[in-house]
């Protein structure tokens, strides 16, 4: 998967048609900060493809990627580098997918930055 320069999102995986209204979402935010490194083409073509191949199956129904480019004053830079929100039907299901291979994915955190992210579960409220 290739990225313009411009890009700020990307849809990895779309919702299934037909499914109830999800329950949950689950952030995963990497801040900016001075020395902040990311590679983007190993988070998703690698990271991101473990994350999909793994938790799909476990209960995961979308991943969206969002990558910052700006602060909200003109060319100042984003306070994150990196939002990632996955979608599950119940933190039970998260936490499924988590106990699986979450070791892993923690691991492979080294292989494209150098951030510690901070993760958020978010109750749905639409």
């Amino acid at each position: 998967m290739g990225f313009r320069h411009r890009l700020t999102q990307i849809y990895i995986h779309p919702p299934k048609l037909g499914v109830q209204p999800l329950a949950i979402s689950v952030s995963v935010i990497y801040p900016n900060s001075e020395g902040a490194r990311f590679d983007m083409d190993y988070y998703v073509n690698s990271h991101l493809k473990m994350v999909e191949d793994s938790w799909y199956d476990l209960g995961m129904k979308s991943i969206t990627i969002h990558k910052g480019i700006s602060g909200p004053k003109p060319a100042t830079p984003p306070p994150f580098l990196v939002i990632g929100i996955m979608e599950f039907d119940s933190i039970k299901d998260f936490y499924a997918a988590g106990k699986s291979n979450g070791k892993e994915m923690a691991t492979d955190l080294a292989n494209f930055t150098n951030i510690e992210p901070v993760v958020q579960i978010n109750e749905r409220t639409d």
